[in-house]
């Protein structure tokens, strides 16, 4: 017998009855203390024989798991998590309501490819991603017996697709034509490595200018960081600071609850915190400078409402990729740059990090000749 928590915080009991169907009965409590001694008499009353342990539908392991994540994480994060978690029930169709444990290798494949003709690589490894830990978690409660994702692989991403980091010449240009508010928000992005939706919501508040510090939550992982302004970012501070628009007086009447960049804060804020209108904005900057068309962020590349979306590897995201191979190319450790970026992993910070050309060509320097001279030395004497 098994005890499963519903939506509405109520326990139920999952059992094998007398006559050999399986249930899912209400025991009417949210106490879970409560809940075990009642199960543990109608176990009794069923006798060993007919409570032979089964495993719960899908769905309903489905919802207790989101259930337990969502003290843990973000809301856009759970959010995605139960879209992942719904559209592999709705490819299930009727089959949703079979036991959990009954779900195989091949159910799995068969979902992967299926969702391969509609959605990019990169968005079908994350809901691989996603149904992996939401069956780690039916193991885990004794639901199943094993992960049927055990031996899914993800799919190729293709390289043209992934994000890069942006040449510097690139962000010379972006400065040129973009307004003094998107100049001041790019700095950010160059300077911090941060999310556009982090910056956007910036209050003077969070940025200690006397000590060099920018504080923030970050809305995806709720990590709280502690950047230090670096010094070309703490110069255009000290100016952009004093640029006041008459009606942030009137809106924000204490300085320190006025953003940082008013603009973008209301944008977003209109938007119930989607940066989808920021994006677009930006997009125009890009195309200005001829690195994008001026397109919405995702290409549909088939037909219908379910078409493949091409992602464009440049984006405001691509500042992150620029801050993390900066640091690292000149040569600040691992740990640090994780801790100033946010990453969680020190793979994720690695799948951050481009090799620019200056790091290779020095790198080549130190080949030697065939004759043993360091190729540095024989460069010199020639």
């Amino acid at each position: 017998m098994k005890l499963l928590a519903q939506e509405d915080g109520t326990w139920h009991a999952w059992y094998e009855g007398k006559d050999g169907n399986y249930r899912l009965s209400s025991l009417q409590t949210t106490d879970r203390a409560l809940a075990e001694k009642i199960a543990s008499v109608l176990n009794a009353e069923l006798g060993s024989a007919q409570s032979i342990v089964s495993s719960p539908p899908i769905d309903a392991v489905f919802r207790e798991w989101l259930r337990e994540k969502q003290a843990e994480i973000a809301s856009p994060t759970i959010g995605f998590y139960r879209q992942a978690t719904t559209d592999f029930l709705t490819f299930l169709g009727p089959r949703r309501a079979i036991e959990i444990s009954t779900v195989c290798h091949n159910d799995i494949i068969n979902y992967r490819n299926e969702i391969a003709q509609k959605v990019g690589a990169k968005t079908v490894n994350h809901r691989l991603k996603t149904l992996r830990m939401a069956f780690d978690f039916a193991v885990r409660q004794g639901y199943a017996r094993e992960n049927p994702l055990k031996f899914v692989k993800g799919l190729k991403i293709d390289s043209s697709q992934m994000r890069r980091p942006f040449t510097m010449d690139e962000i010379r240009g972006l400065l040129a034509v973009a307004d003094p508010e998107w100049q001041s928000i790019i700095m950010f992005g160059l300077y911090t490595g941060q999310r556009l939706g982090d910056l956007a919501r910036l209050r003077w508040r969070d940025v200690d200018i006397e000590r060099g510090i920018v504080s923030l939550v970050t809305r995806k992982t709720q990590r709280a960081l502690q950047i230090p302004i670096a010094t070309p970012l703490l110069e255009h501070l000290r100016v952009w600071k004093e640029i006041k628009r008459p009606i942030d007086r009137l809106v924000w009447p204490r300085p320190l609850d006025r953003p940082v960049h008013p603009r973008a804060y209301e944008t977003v804020e209109r938007c119930s915190g989607r940066v989808t209108n920021l994006s677009h904005q930006f997009i125009h900057l890009l195309a200005k400078i001829g690195l994008r068309e001026n397109k919405p962020h995702h290409i549909v590349v088939a037909d219908g409402r379910n078409g493949r979306r091409q992602r464009s590897e440049v984006s405001f995201h691509c500042f992150r990729h620029t801050a993390v191979t900066l640091l690292k190319e000149a040569g600040v450790p691992q740990a640090v740059v994780m801790e100033l970026i946010g990453h969680e992993s020190s793979l994720v910070s690695q799948k951050y990090t481009h090799v620019g050309d200056k790091a290779l060509k020095k790198a080549v320097a130190e080949l030697p000749n065939v004759d043993g001279t360091p190729a540095a030395l024989k460069t010199e004497a020639a």
